[in-house]
């Protein structure tokens, strides 16, 4: 953004900070670190400077109280078309399992232009993963990813399930097309996220999402390392969310987990995925813990280290 910043604060808020220059968002952020490439680096930047951000130039404009904590990274887009008028939006998630689109630039806006939540989420309680690595609910985890073009932003949510919807575990996790002006659920959303061996309490969804090759890449960790677990790598087709190819890291041994400290896996100017793997199980064939991979769009191993 032109001369803004959002943060996560302690507690259940975002707040808005700004140089006194008055200028408003420009740039979009459609993804954790800002492109694909992760490099965090805003190259439109025109009015914050090393001079003017200190305490007398640069400081909080207002914030926003949501229902629980953050774990994602703001996005923000701008220009959104709602109600017959123009708005750049800032969209945040919380571990509560909901989604909030707030006015960008409207002080007075206390509201969210909308609010979903997507149900009850599991909790680090749910079962005994022997450590306290998410403090509390564990809804939404992982970092959106926004489609500007098609107006789409995609999350992942983590809820309790009757018996009938997830027999193993009780909880259910799902991917989501969610319109930006509104947050509804478009056509063919949600899809239930599955693979061999995929447990949806076990398996956190920690690392941000992805947008490449017409695909939503999602990936995944564990909570505490508490078996069982897998490192697994998803693609999901964007327009119909149809699953497309699954990647599991350690298929005939466990853990390798791709959790990154939430970064999203990063991705070249040929389509190509890039990840890296926790400890676990590696023998350089079909396991492979600890190690630097290089995947093809449809997740073929392509090289690693």
């Amino acid at each position: 953004m032109t001369g803004m910043c959002l943060k996560r604060m302690i507690g259940f808020a975002v707040g808005l900070c700004v140089a006194v220059t008055g200028a408003r968002a420009q740039v979009d952020v459609l993804t954790q670190h800002n492109d694909n490439a992760r490099t965090g680096a805003n190259l439109r930047e025109t009015a914050l400077t090393p001079e003017n951000v200190n305490k007398a130039q640069f400081g909080m404009l207002f914030r926003r109280v949501l229902d629980d904590q953050l774990y994602t990274q703001p996005l923000i887009v701008t220009k959104i078309q709602i109600n017959g008028g123009t708005h750049d939006i800032v969209y945040v998630t919380t571990v509560n399992n909901s989604v909030y689109a707030f006015d960008a630039n409207d002080s007075e806006a206390g509201s969210p232009i909308w609010h979903v939540n997507f149900g009850t989420p599991a909790n680090v309680h749910s079962t005994d993963f022997g450590c306290l690595d998410i403090n509390g609910q564990m809804g939404i985890i992982g970092t959106p990813v926004i489609d500007k073009v098609r107006g789409v932003l995609y999350v992942v949510s983590l809820a309790r399930a009757g018996a009938e919807t997830a027999p193993h575990t009780g909880f259910i996790q799902r991917l989501h097309a969610l319109d930006l002006s509104t947050g509804a659920d478009l056509p063919q959303s949600p899809v239930e996220i599955k693979a061999h061996d995929f447990n949806a309490l076990m398996q956190n969804q920690r690392p941000a999402l992805a947008l490449a090759n017409g695909m939503v890449y999602v990936g995944y960790a564990s909570h505490c390392d508490r078996d069982p677990y897998h490192g697994f790598l998803m693609a999901y087709d964007a327009k119909n969310l149809s699953q497309i190819t699954v990647l599991n890291t350690s298929p005939t041994g466990s853990e390798a987990s791709i959790w990154q400290s939430g970064q999203g896996p990063a991705v070249d100017q040929d389509g190509n995925i890039y990840v890296v793997t926790g400890n676990g199980s590696w023998d350089g064939v079909h396991n492979f813990s600890e190690s630097f991979l290089k995947l093809s769009p449809r997740l073929k191993l392509l090289d690693w280290f």
